[in-house]
């Protein structure tokens, strides 16, 4: 017997609400787990490959088909709990090398062959490998300190020089797993990955009245990327702002962060987002992001559709 159902009233405690019309959902477990916050590069052509937990898969028709080309040598290095390279983070420096930042203990990673083998080179912050011990161990949570995947960026600074950022959100209720008062540090190398340098302040200096009440969600940053204006000046993202996409700038090349600001126009609260660099025109941003109204206030409900934006100038 099947039952239906219509005309319900309902409301949803933080102000969501749902999408028109009947949802279903068919999940496939085992589809999720492999391909979850995948790393996905062009070796030119149709050619494709892509980097997740530990196994390297490669397409040959433009990511339409994968498969599972090589288990490469990070499985040796690195079997870290929930799964090495959740949330991993990878960046093409020049062509077939890339580095890689795992997102537990921090260890960065390089790779000079398509991510067939790694060697380790440095890591990003022993403080927040501490950390992220310490919530499994004691508190039992997954981490403290949480890069997103594709959180990498490598950009050329007024002066010439080469810097790779790698934004890190800082979770401050690790005992009830939850974000609220979550908050990004941004860290950088001048040296492809062998030392890093903190800058002096971070998303709590730009939050107006930041606080890390437990409840509310209002001053939440994570999940943050970056770009760079075609003056040099570098911006970082939120999306967890309920007025729409915000970011705060740089104009010292990462070593500061000041003000911010609102792109009211971009509605996508409580989403995750990338914002890529167009590797054929350099400075022209694409953004792909999940629409999501500020007046849901904040609430994951409705996600309505894709929103693809794009900027020449940042």
């Amino acid at each position: 017997m099947n039952l239906y159902i219509d005309n319900v009233n309902y409301s949803m405690p933080h102000g969501g609400a749902a999408n028109d019309g009947i949802i279903e959902d068919v999940w496939n477990d085992s589809v999720y787990q492999n391909f979850n916050t995948m790393e996905i590069e062009s070796l030119g052509g149709d050619t494709l490959i892509a980097y997740r937990h530990d196994n390297r898969y490669i397409s040959y028709d433009k990511g339409l088909t994968w498969s599972l080309n090589v288990t490469d040598s990070y499985t040796d290095l690195k079997t870290g709990e929930g799964g090495a390279g959740s949330y991993t983070s990878a960046l093409e420096i020049s062509d077939g090398v890339f580095l890689m930042v795992y997102s537990d203990d921090y260890t960065v990673l390089r790779s000079d062959d398509n991510m067939e083998t790694w060697t380790e080179v440095g890591r990003v912050s022993k403080e927040l490998a501490e950390l992220n011990s310490e919530a499994r161990g004691a508190i039992k949570v997954a981490r403290s300190a949480v890069t997103h995947s594709n959180s990498l960026k490598k950009f050329t600074l007024k002066d010439g020089k080469v810097r790779i950022f790698l934004p890190i959100s800082i979770n401050v209720d690790t005992k009830n797993a939850k974000a609220n008062g979550m908050y990004t540090r941004v860290f950088y190398t001048d040296d492809y990955g062998v030392t890093w340098e903190e800058s002096t302040n971070d998303t709590r200096d730009v939050t107006p009245g930041y606080t890390t009440n437990s409840d509310t969600e209002q001053y939440i940053w994570n999940e943050a990327k970056m770009w760079q204006c075609d003056d040099g000046t570098l911006c970082l993202s939120n999306t967890r702002d309920y007025y729409g996409l915000t970011y705060t700038e740089s104009h010292d090349g990462g070593i500061t962060w000041e003000g911010l600001k609102a792109l009211p126009y971009i509605q996508n609260a409580t989403s995750s987002h990338d914002i890529v660099e167009d590797p054929e025109h350099p400075g022209t941003y694409y953004m792909v992001c999940l629409q999501d109204k500020s007046e849901t206030d904040g609430w994951t409900f409705p996600r309505e559709r894709l929103i693809l934006a794009k900027t020449t100038d940042g």
